[in-house]
């Protein structure tokens, strides 16, 4: 964080005035839990904790009724605390569930539980659009020609955007759940692997707009998918703890992974596709040998 030397001690004294003896024990208690709490974010940066700090330091800007007692420290912390963040894009009104960059335009595209998708321009960080679902986005997908754009929603299913014109192409009534799910284009665009509920996984000719298959084999909902290089085997992380490899030609599995101990989070094929990692909400990552 760049901090080399330990901050002296800090705190403001109370303003001398005729207040009461309550008044003034009350604002020396806030000094003394403001000067604790700058304490504690030096400490936090030091251990890399970046999310405590923030916490802290959050906690200590001044409400709209009460005084403001941050000096110098708290600035001199929040410069430490922004770390190698160039910049901020933007914002959403709730959670920010996935972002995803275009190849085309500049684009870089964010979905959020608050029903909507916004195209920002990742140079000049301008808002270039916005797409407005009024239900919850759970997931996003960009086409590798940056073309199409495909959403899940809760209690909708998947959307299917034309991103140039910002035209809704189709929408799929896939069953879902609340959290989570996952949706996939294919290297060549041609197919699109969508998680339907239940632990299905819908596959989608993106030529006909027809659905070709349903891969079944995970007992819970499929929170990641991740398709080979050659667009022949599609791999899966569910909220069964498991990963499994289907062959996407013949829609059967191939093999299932077995070994976190809670939901899948995230999978990443290596380049030369022998090794896949996974993470999971067990706080673990793990890497399979596919060879064997």
């Amino acid at each position: 964080m760049g901090a080399h030397a330990r901050l002296p001690s800090i705190g403001h004294e109370p303003a001398q005035s005729a207040c009461p003896d309550e008044r003034r024990q009350r604002s020396r208690t806030e000094a003394q839990a403001y000067a604790a709490d700058m304490n504690l974010v030096y400490q936090a940066l030091e251990m890399n904790n970046l999310g405590r700090g923030l916490a802290l330091l959050n906690r200590n800007r001044p409400r709209p009724d009460g005084p403001d007692l941050r000096g110098w420290e708290w600035r001199y912390l929040w410069q430490l605390s922004r770390s190698d963040e160039l910049a901020t894009v933007g914002s959403h009104d709730h959670s920010v569930t996935a972002v995803r960059f275009s190849p085309l335009d500049d684009l870089l595209v964010s979905g959020s539980f608050d029903g909507k998708v916004k195209l920002w321009n990742s140079h000049t960080r301008v808002l270039a659009g916005e797409l407005v679902l009024q239900n919850p986005v759970r997931s996003l997908a960009v086409s590798h020609d940056g073309r199409l754009l495909s959403m899940l929603c809760t209690h909708r299913g998947c959307c299917l955007w034309d991103i140039s014109s910002r035209h809704e192409i189709a929408t799929y009534p896939i069953p879902s759940g609340d959290f989570g799910g996952a949706a996939v284009f294919s290297p060549g665009d041609d197919l699109l692997a969508v998680s339907a509920g239940h632990g299905d996984i819908q596959l989608l000719d993106l030529r006909s707009h027809n659905f070709i298959g349903t891969l079944s084999g995970h007992t819970r909902e499929v929170m990641q998918l991740a398709f080979s290089r050659d667009g022949r085997k599609l791999y899966s992380g569910g909220d069964d703890r498991t990963i499994r490899i289907w062959d996407v030609g013949s829609l059967k599995e191939l093999a299932s992974l077995a070994g976190h101990e809670q939901w899948v989070s995230s999978l990443a094929l290596a380049p030369d596709e022998s090794t896949l990692a996974s993470g999971s909400a067990d706080g673990t990552i793990r890497i399979w040998d596919l060879k064997t």
